[in-house]
């Protein structure tokens, strides 16, 4: 179409778009150090997974089993990106932070591809003691202690870059690590002899663990790579601050109630987070500056977000 692109009547003609360069000639339009490219690895190979499991179990006294397990779990072949690939170190900061505001290609910007670079491990060792339910009355008490490590977390996650070229380098506890974990069961019915509380069921579920880890960020862009989401304080790795550690006690109390005939009711009162103890699920991990030695900003390290509070929920069963 005259004019379309071009000028009319001698004028001068008009740029051409950038899109259409890129259509007509196959040349990446400059797009400035800040943009970034998230590509896919064409020759991709599917995670998998290794995994070894042993127990043995004893019951030490009728109705009373003690067991000790271990379990081990590898993943390979893990989705991840890469660091920036256009990047060009162009020296260190103050704190030992690589600069990188170089690019090898002034038009690609920031080039990061999706590849199989993570591994995540998993070794566990738990203690049971279980009790059946006899005379009244079951429990169910477990210990864990294990460690979870891996070098990528998720690929929709823009923080999770790595700093380094090296992705072994970036290998710390994982996000879903946790090092003690403890949880007492227990339930219990009432005999009908028992004035007033026969027939009652009464079940509770304790249930503690430790601190999971988090990444601390600077917040800016502290080392010219055009991605602020990623940076650290200095060089501080992946995963090095630990949330606080989390409670919560459950209780459940039901009774059934004959209605005629085959007829029954069972009215119970479940109640989550008994004590109302707030449990931190994330923190913020905005830092404030690339200075590890420096003030944090105040909201460093404070809840973003927690589980729910207490709440409680009535039920009625109908059994005919």
């Amino acid at each position: 179409v005259p004019g379309r692109f071009g000028g009319v009547g001698g004028a001068a003609p008009a740029a051409t778009p950038p899109a259409l360069n890129f259509l007509t000639t196959g040349q990446v339009p400059p797009t400035g150090a800040t943009s970034l490219t998230d590509n896919i690895n064409s020759e991709l190979e599917n995670p998998y997974s290794l995994q070894a499991s042993a127990e043995i179990a004893h019951e030490v006294a009728p109705g009373l089993e003690l067991s000790v397990s271990y379990l081990w779990v590898e993943a390979r072949n893990l989705l991840g990106h890469t660091a920036n690939l256009n990047a060009v170190p162009t020296g260190a900061s103050v704190n030992g932070q690589p600069v990188i505001s170089g690019r090898s290609s002034a038009e690609l910007g920031n080039f990061h591809v999706t590849d199989n670079l993570g591994t995540s491990k998993y070794h566990g060792g738990t203690i049971q003691l279980q009790k059946r339910f006899s005379g009244g009355i079951g429990f169910h008490a477990s210990y864990t202690l294990s460690e979870g490590r891996t070098n990528v977390e998720s690929v929709t996650n823009l923080g999770d870059f790595p700093e380094g070229l090296d992705a072994s380098l970036e290998e710390a506890f994982s996000r879903q690590h946790v090092r003690h974990r403890g949880t007492l069961s227990f339930t219990s019915q009432v005999s009908q002899d028992v004035r007033v509380l026969g027939d009652f069921k009464f079940a509770a579920l304790v249930s503690l663990e430790s601190g999971r880890f988090f990444t601390v960020f600077t917040g800016p862009d502290a080392n010219g790579d055009g991605n602020p989401n990623s940076d650290r304080p200095g060089t501080l790795g992946r995963n090095t601050l630990e949330g606080p550690g989390s409670a919560s006690v459950d209780v459940r109390v039901a009774r059934e109630f004959k209605l005629g005939g085959k007829t029954r009711a069972e009215l119970s009162d479940d109640i989550f987070n008994l004590f109302n103890r707030t449990n931190v699920r994330d923190l913020n991990t905005v830092w404030g500056s690339n200075d590890p030695n420096a003030t944090p900003i105040a909201s460093f390290n404070t809840p973003r977000d927690v589980f729910n509070p207490r709440q409680a929920q009535i039920g009625l069963r109908l059994r005919f």
